[in-house]
């Protein structure tokens, strides 16, 4: 997936960033396609139509609104920090002009048609105007509008050859229902001409699943971990098979397993031994075994019209 983001800071200006080690800003929309964000994560078949389910951070990835707020808010502290400063030097230089005036009367000569009495009312003046935008934020970080700007969205196919700068070996997707629950990371994406690339013959089947797990049953995931940094081989990319066994008993929102995996498997079919779906890798929680995913009833949830978000 490529894309970057648009925050709106006013009505009639944008600003737009990527993430990379860091926030990216660019003052141009041009710019920023030529700098986009990317990544990837896995997916699988449920449907002869070429929809396939995900994890919903990987087709909509997290903007760091909070981030970028921070980042506009330390401008804000920089430009009070200059209006404080421009106060101050203006402060100074009524002080040392009064200090003439003083020094003029002190020693009997006239001042009151002087010019230097004139700066000094424009000086108070000026700095009246400046006292007035002390509290006022050049930004004002909670009104801002975020959008994500999807370039391209495809996938690759197990055991192809791809050339991502070409998009060569990839086939183009939509983005169809995305899941609006906080604790259930799914979304649904389907190619764009609506079928099964040639070749795919593997679809999981939502009416036969595994939704009744149990402590120690033996589950597998199928999933291109940490991308195609491991994918990646002489024979073209190739997802890992891991294998681990339910840690803890489930609940409706997390299915907590021993299998191991890296960033790039989220949204990895987990399947039991007999193959039939009880899962979707979601996240980690800091250990390559001690990871967990989401139950397969949130998946048909999803899929069959409910607690979600139809995207045009």
């Amino acid at each position: 997936m490529a894309y970057y983001f648009e925050v709106s800071v006013f009505p009639d200006k944008k600003h737009y960033y990527s993430i990379g080690d860091s926030l990216l800003f660019f003052e141009s929309e041009t710019e920023a396609l030529h700098k986009l964000s990317a990544h990837t994560g896995t997916g699988f078949f449920i449907s002869e139509q070429g929809e396939i389910a995900t994890n919903r951070h990987v087709v909509n990835p997290d903007n760091h609104a909070d981030e970028v707020r921070d980042y506009f808010e330390d401008f804000n502290d920089y430009l009070q920090e200059l209006i404080d400063n421009e106060i101050g030097s203006l402060e100074y230089k009524v002080d040392s002009l009064k200090q003439i005036v003083q020094i003029y009367r002190s020693s009997g000569y006239p001042i009151e048609n002087d010019s230097i009495l004139e700066q000094i009312i424009v000086l108070q003046d000026s700095i009246k105007g400046f006292e007035k935008k002390k509290d006022i934020k050049f930004f004002n970080t909670e009104d801002f509008q975020f959008q994500t700007r999807v370039v391209y969205l495809g996938i690759s196919l197990n055991n192809s050859d791809i050339d991502y700068q070409n998009r060569l070996g990839m086939f183009p997707c939509s983005i169809k229902k995305v899941a609006t629950g906080e604790n259930v990371d799914l979304a649904i994406i389907q190619t764009d001409n609506r079928t099964l690339p040639s070749g795919v013959t593997n679809i999981f089947n939502l009416q036969d699943v595994n939704d009744s797990l149990n402590m120690n049953d033996e589950l597998y995931l199928i999933a291109y971990n940490n991308g195609d940094v491991i994918a990646q081989t002489q024979n073209g990319i190739k997802a890992q098979f891991t294998q681990g066994t339910v840690t803890q008993v489930p609940d409706s929102e997390r299915i907590l397993y021993s299998i191991p995996a890296l960033p790039g498997s989220s949204g990895g079919p987990v399947i039991d031994k007999n193959g039939k779906l009880a899962a979707i890798n979601y996240a980690g929680y800091g250990s390559q075994s001690f990871n967990k995913g989401i139950p397969v009833k949130a998946l048909k949830d999803l899929y069959y019209n409910n607690n979600m978000r139809i995207v045009n």
